[in-house]
């Protein structure tokens, strides 16, 4: 009998974020109601968070890709084992993780109602749907 392979088809949508911000971190933080609306509506794409040096908006999931680029990992790294083998028994699995940006002073911003506040750290909380594709 043949060696099997195991690779898993994968999905993931952004579901929520927590921010820290650089200043007085005894002070509660106020979003914009507008820029939360739009995360709302559309978490994976609405331009919420900006980069500093030209105001450049990203998205969620921009800055996903560009926190992987940077730390050299893929999504396929984040996939627990335990997660892995419950959805090759179950046939698929969802769960949350969720990805920690920290940021260097006037990097990135958000707006909020006491103005641009600069991001110290962004956890993104993606969800995952992986499901087992069998390879021989």
């Amino acid at each position: 009998m043949g060696h099997v392979k195991i690779d898993f088809e994968y999905r993931i949508k952004h579901v929520g974020f927590s921010a820290e911000f650089y200043g007085d971190e005894s002070r509660e933080v106020e979003f914009d109601k507008h820029h939360i609306a739009k995360y709302e509506e559309a978490k994976d794409t609405a331009r919420i968070f900006y980069q500093n040096r030209d105001n450049v908006p990203f998205s969620a999931s921009e800055l996903l890709a560009w926190y992987l680029g940077k730390t050299g990992t893929v999504l396929e790294d984040y996939i627990p084992g335990q997660e892995a083998e419950a959805a090759i028994t179950e046939g698929k699995k969802s769960f949350p993780v969720t990805f920690t940006v920290n940021f260097a002073p006037a990097s990135f911003y958000m707006p909020t109602k006491q103005g641009h506040l600069d991001l110290k750290r962004l956890d993104l909380i993606v969800e995952f749907l992986i499901t087992p594709k069998w390879q021989s």
